[in-house]
């Protein structure tokens, strides 16, 4: 290579570090205004196309800001919770919305998410929450969450789970100054609710008329579910068991509790521990069913903090004999607020 091109290569060099740090600069400011639209503004919260992408970046907020403008309600979940066929404001989570405005819910359920993985996320934003509602479907988590948040090594090891990457936490440390870098996942998790590839993938054929320059329908945020009339009558179909015991269980029983429900235990006492709120609801047909003596012995020992509930849904509120119509999720998220509404402490 000649000097002149040379000289070329380098100055273009210089002027794209230049440019790059010029942007940088710019980055924390706005990845905390975009992040403040989609974590605390009244626009409807769940994962894009279910995606595990998003999780991490909201992980990440939650831990820098444990309290928001309002209180914070978490459903986690599968599909069922998640709303799988149904428009974000037909899920349960955006029902129950529609019920606490006082409240910021969001929708952390995932298709395929287990207890076990709820509660390992849990470890890590639970003092940014005030009320948890945890469907309680399966304890195998998904092996790779320490690739995504941040799990003890205990965690790892006793539910098995793929370490995180080394080089990519080496990589964190080397470039920590870098916004760009270090807040990328964040940046697209704020803008697009996922990742760009992802995003560029669902939205392909709007992004292509853009490109070709023809007209593309403006973007219309979906709007809310209309009222159906028929809401309370659904809601009265729906049993709910949240029995409990008079008294407090003997320490011999407890003791047989913890060993019979060892990760549900767990995630009580790290609920009460916080000083936090929870709800674990079992589904008939869609969870393991746990005693009735089990139920609500664990009410006792947990109260208030925690209440252990049984849901039995009739058929008629749901389309393949698992997932929730958008009726079945405004009547159980009506029964919810209804006969499980969340506390918030000394929250306002």
């Amino acid at each position: 290579m000649s000097a002149l091109p040379r000289l070329r290569y380098w100055r273009r060099l210089l002027f794209a570090v230049l440019g790059l740090s010029a942007v940088d600069a710019f980055v924390p400011g706005r990845l905390a205004a975009l992040e403040a639209v989609r974590y605390e503004s009244n626009r409807l919260f769940r994962f894009e196309a279910s995606d595990l992408f998003a999780l991490g970046p909201l992980v990440g907020y939650l831990q820098e800001h444990p309290r928001g403008a309002r209180p914070r309600i978490a459903f986690f979940g599968d599909s069922v919770v998640w709303g799988y066929l149904l428009r974000a404001p037909e899920t349960l989570p955006a029902q129950f919305q529609t019920l606490r405005p006082d409240a910021r819910v969001l929708n952390l359920a995932i298709n395929g998410l287990d207890t076990a993985s709820a509660y390992l996320i849990a470890k890590d934003i639970v003092d940014a929450l005030d009320m948890l509602y945890v469907f309680d479907f399966g304890r195998h988590p998904n092996t790779r969450l320490p690739e995504l948040v941040p799990v003890e090594t205990a965690d790892v090891e006793q539910f098995r789970l793929t370490p995180p990457s080394r080089v990519e936490r080496r990589l964190e440390g080397a470039l920590g100054g870098w916004h760009l870098y270090t807040n990328s996942y964040r940046l697209q998790a704020a803008l697009f609710g996922t990742s760009t590839r992802i995003y560029v993938y669902l939205h392909k054929g709007a992004l292509a008329r853009q490109l070709l320059g023809r007209p593309v329908e403006a973007a219309v945020p979906a709007p809310a579910p209309a009222p159906v009339p028929d809401v309370a009558a659904a809601a009265a179909t729906i049993v709910v068991d949240a029995r409990l015991s008079p008294e407090q269980p003997s320490l011999d029983r407890q003791r047989a509790l913890r060993q019979r429900h060892p990760l549900l235990w767990a995630a009580a006492e790290l609920v009460r521990g916080h000083g936090k709120h929870a709800a674990f609801i079992e589904v008939a047909g869609h969870a393991a069913a746990m005693s009735d003596e089990d139920r609500a012995d664990l009410n006792a020992v947990f109260a208030p903090h925690v209440r252990v509930v049984a849901v039995d849904v009739p058929a008629a509120l749901k389309f393949d004999k698992t997932h929730l119509t958008a009726l079945g999720s405004a009547a159980l998220a009506q029964v919810l607020a209804r006969d499980v509404p969340p506390q918030f402490g000394g929250r306002p």
